[in-house]
């Protein structure tokens, strides 16, 4: 697996708009969105090998001196194992390249999908936001889980 670093946007809108993986990131709000490309927002790309086409991209949002908010997203042929490795590398890469301590992430409490990826690469659960994401019209809870570096 090879993380890199990247901030060309056009790569970031292939894997975060496709519309396989831009579903599972949004809730109810417009997804017009434009990822920003500054110094508190820190992208890795995912590939299977070096010239290979892009799995996946992991968003760390710095949210203190300590802490990045994460959200990934794979595109659909890069999922189970290949996903996980992936983000076991991004783990390893922010360990190695940053001095962030802690890794945190928000998951909606219906999409166990995302919280068994969460756990398969480290995290733990954390905590629960009550009633504080609103999807198809349907507002649920969303579930906190972290990981120390």
């Amino acid at each position: 697996m090879i993380v890199v670093r990247i901030d060309d946007r056009e790569v970031i809108d292939s894997v975060f708009k496709h519309p396989e993986v831009e579903d599972m990131l949004f809730d109810d709000s417009p997804k017009d969105v434009s990822y920003p490309i500054n110094d508190n927002v820190l992208y890795l790309a995912a590939y299977e090998s070096i010239g290979g086409p892009i799995g996946g991209i992991g968003m760390f949002i710095r949210k203190n001196m300590i802490e990045l908010d994460c959200h990934c997203g794979f595109m659909p042929d890069f999922r189970g194992a290949m996903a996980v490795d992936a983000g076991m590398t991004m783990n390893s890469w922010i360990r190695k390249y940053t001095k962030f301590s802690k890794l945190v992430t928000c998951i909606p409490s219906v999409n166990k999908k995302c919280q068994r990826f969460a756990v398969s690469i480290g995290y733990n659960r954390e905590g629960v936001n009550a009633n504080s994401f609103l999807k198809n019209g349907v507002i649920y809870d969303q579930v906190y889980y972290g990981l120390e570096m």
